[in-house]
């Protein structure tokens, strides 16, 4: 009896240590520093049904111009329109809302809205006080009151159909990589987010994913029809990287060096442009991992932790829901989490943006409609 005792024991004690290193805890962040109720500012809490079936969930977008100011931009129409009842995109009045907030006390530093063509507009980078935001083929720097400082028409006078994709900004908001019109080859520019001014353009038959400020990763098709994945320079040719995780296709640049890929419900791993693993992180909830975020400064990214769900929605059985639960915060100089915030309001499938500050101070999402921020505590560089 004494053996079968101390075997259970035994047993029971490394259960329990097993338990702990799955359940590893996250440290809560306290309440939000500030919430706001974006409906209050015209944001569409109730868009019609012809304007949902047309153009789907308009993204919302966060960008900060620096560590005062946080940019929100959203899309809503104009209600009334004659046409609107025949559902075509040019039915639509389409209005971009720019709103720039006060990061300290939550207040208003100043809003504008205008006509815009494209439900997909709105800002796309931010940088030492200034944000570039997209309407259509249009690109606009504006400081944090507003203030136009230099306006790019994207669209090429001698190709009238090659018109403006996707955008993708580098982790501390200097560059941008355009991308036109996706084919086989696709056309890409490549550009100083100060200035607007394109460096560079090329042609690549590549699926791009993440830039940093000098390199862009994605990928590409093989002559045997495998996929690999690429990292290049805007004016080089790209080297192939083996990632530790086939099965996920999203890749992000968390600073010049690392990458991050989300893989779902694996713990996701970080991955030197070289190819090196360097670890493999996962919070203690089984969740999917996805919307990795970096900050500026490249010390810390943020993600978020969402619940899938398919088997218990009776009208569309085979249709998979996400519904966002937590976010969570991730330092990479001590290897540690920073903080793990709850999301309360998460509606199925939302578009949910978030960002952090340049230094990782602080974090902000969109929760149900409501504005949420966060003060986080100093990284290990900023910690006196």
């Amino acid at each position: 009896m004494p053996r079968l005792r101390l075997l259970f024991v035994a047993l029971l004690s490394l259960l329990t240590m097993k338990g702990t290193e799955v359940t590893a805890q996250v440290p809560s962040a306290e309440e939000p520093s500030f919430v706001i109720d974006l409906s209050t500012l015209g944001y569409p809490t109730h868009p019609s049904e012809n304007f949902s079936k047309t153009f789907g969930v308009a993204p919302t977008r966060f960008a900060f111009a620096d560590s005062e100011h946080l940019v929100v931009t959203f899309i809503s129409s104009d209600p009334g329109t004659p046409s609107e009842r025949e559902g075509r995109p040019d039915s639509f009045r389409l209005r971009l809302h720019v709103v720039v907030f006060e990061i300290r006390t939550g207040q208003v530093d100043t809003k504008r809205d205008w006509p815009t063509p494209n439900p997909n507009d709105g800002v796309v980078a931010g940088h030492d006080g200034k944000i570039v935001v997209r309407a259509g083929d249009e690109l606009t720097l504006y400081d944090t009151t507003l203030k136009a400082l230099k306006l790019t028409d994207t669209a090429p006078v001698h190709m009238p159909h090659r018109g403006l994709f996707s955008i993708y900004t580098s982790p501390t908001g200097r560059f941008l990589l355009l991308e036109f019109s996706p084919s086989v080859h696709t056309e890409y520019s490549w550009m100083n987010a100060d200035n607007l001014g394109t460096v560079h353009s090329f042609s690549e038959s590549l699926f791009s994913l993440s830039i940093s400020d000098t390199e862009i990763g994605g990928w590409r098709n093989t002559p045997s029809r495998q996929s690999e994945f690429v990292i290049r320079k805007p004016d080089e040719p790209g080297r192939v990287i083996a990632l530790p995780n086939n099965r996920s296709t999203k890749v992000a640049f968390v600073n010049e060096d690392t990458i991050a890929i989300e893989s779902g419900h694996s713990p996701m791993p970080l991955v030197r442009t070289d190819g090196t693993l360097i670890e493999s992180i996962a919070p203690h909830n089984h969740e999917w991992f996805s919307r990795v975020t970096p900050s500026a400064e490249g010390h810390r990214f943020a993600f978020t932790g969402s619940r899938i769900r398919n088997t218990f929605e009776i009208l569309e059985p085979h249709q998979t829901w996400e519904y966002v639960q937590r976010v969570y915060i991730y330092d990479m100089p001590t290897h540690t989490f920073a903080r793990d915030v709850k999301v309360k309001h998460s509606a199925r499938n939302q578009d949910f943006p978030l960002a952090l500050s340049p230094n990782g101070s602080t974090l902000a999402f969109l929760d149900g409609e409501s504005l949420k921020v966060y003060q986080l505590p100093p990284t290990a560089e900023h910690r006196p």
